[in-house]
């Protein structure tokens, strides 16, 4: 019988180690999740707009890979708890402004903290700093954007 840890050791793609990690880092901040009432969907666009103040839903559902309708519903849900806001913008009356409220504020700060926590545990096993280990995985997402973007015909995202 395997174990998680052989699984890993004999995956024979990078997709494999990225699922893994992806996966692992989901267990982690699930568990801090739970906590708020929120899910990893509502946390990936709570933290855009954490780091990204007044952005559009649309900026949002292309930077979180999800569709504007399913942000739509989720984004209701955050602002019922209080953590964003919804305008409509003074270019566009069909298009929303998502803005954080201070109670967002505070969890967005409270789970930027974990996720330093979670990455620096595991920059020091590898040895590296934070700092490298963000530079090598940016590396590798640009380089796969690229290479996408060049073989697939109407690439969007």
């Amino acid at each position: 019988m395997y174990t998680t840890d052989d699984l890993i050791k004999i995956s024979p793609h990078m997709i494999c180690h990225i699922i893994s990690l992806h996966s692992f880092h989901d267990i982690f901040i699930n568990h801090y999740l739970k906590d708020f009432g929120i899910n990893k969907n509502q946390y990936y666009m709570l933290m855009h707009v954490f780091y990204n103040e007044s952005s559009t839903q649309s900026d949002i559902a292309t930077a979180c890979l999800m569709d504007r309708s399913g942000v739509s519903r989720a984004f209701g849900e955050l602002e019922e708890k209080g953590i964003l806001t919804r305008e409509y913008t003074e270019e566009n009356k069909r298009a929303y402004k998502i803005d954080i409220t201070e109670k967002g504020k505070e969890l967005g700060k409270f789970l930027h903290d974990k996720e330093l926590e979670w990455e620096e545990e595991i920059a020091h096993e590898l040895e590296m700093s934070r700092g490298e280990l963000l530079t090598t995985l940016e590396r590798l997402a640009l380089k796969a954007l690229e290479f996408d973007r060049q073989r697939i015909d109407n690439f969007k995202y």
